[in-house]
């Protein structure tokens, strides 16, 4: 329910919900308490909250090394990276994040590493290195393309998009933002808009968003009337 709740764009939900995982786990329980932990600091990191997901992160990478299996080192590794990120400290995090998908390549994970390569690529970006982020961006989307996880599938594909995959980008409008606008301009409601593509409700109203802002509207019939003018749709 925590993965659910941080996937859906709800970060102190997950926060709430982990938290509650670990008061329930005993403190010598290690391997246990692991996943929870994991998702504990990448839910405060989301949140925007660093100092409280350090205390997670010193316990998982105990954990990590007392126990030193691949997974656990890749998924340290990660928590290291997205904290760091979380941080402004990118150039860690790159290094972290590089560390966490090799791992996870050696674990035979490919959710994983998509998540971890997506990561990634948003900070080879914020470092300026475009052409690897690049790069890191379209590997991670071809590996979530084939494990069916949509939405996280869709963060690559943003993150994609940001560096100027022209592939996936048609004027000022990224190829899922015109997706999603040729159906508001069919009627359709948010929700059916998730249904058919696939995809969160969070993840259409963020694109929706992004469309009202490229687009300089703040209504859906606005949007489909600009869009039309510009010959988008």
């Amino acid at each position: 329910m925590a993965e659910l709740a941080l996937d859906r764009g709800d970060p102190g939900g997950a926060i709430l919900l982990a938290e509650r995982v670990l008061r329930q786990l005993p403190l010598e329980n290690r391997t246990e308490r692991a996943a929870a932990l994991e998702l504990a600091v990448r839910a405060k990191a989301a949140a925007g909250d660093v100092a409280g997901a350090w205390p997670h992160l010193e316990e998982l990478r105990s954990v990590a090394q007392a126990v030193p299996t691949s997974p656990l080192r890749a998924a340290a590794s990660f928590c290291v990276g997205v904290a760091a990120a979380a941080a402004g400290d990118h150039e860690s995090a790159a290094v972290a994040l590089e560390d966490a998908a090799a791992a996870f390549a050696a674990s035979d994970a490919p959710f994983e590493l998509g998540r971890a390569r997506t990561e990634l690529a948003r900070a080879l970006a914020e470092l300026g290195r475009r052409d690897l982020a690049r790069r890191e961006a379209a590997a991670a989307l071809k590996i979530l393309e084939r494990t069916g996880a949509s939405a996280l599938r869709e963060r690559a594909r943003e993150v994609l998009d940001s560096l100027g995959d022209r592939s996936q980008r048609a004027g000022p409008l990224t190829r899922r933002e015109l997706e999603v606008l040729g159906l508001i301009a069919e009627g359709m409601r948010d929700r059916d808009i998730a249904d058919a593509l696939t995809l969160s409700e969070h993840t259409v109203h963020r694109h929706v968003s992004n469309i009202y802002a490229k687009l300089g509207c703040s209504t859906r019939a606005a949007a489909v009337a600009k869009a039309n003018k510009l010959r988008l749709l």
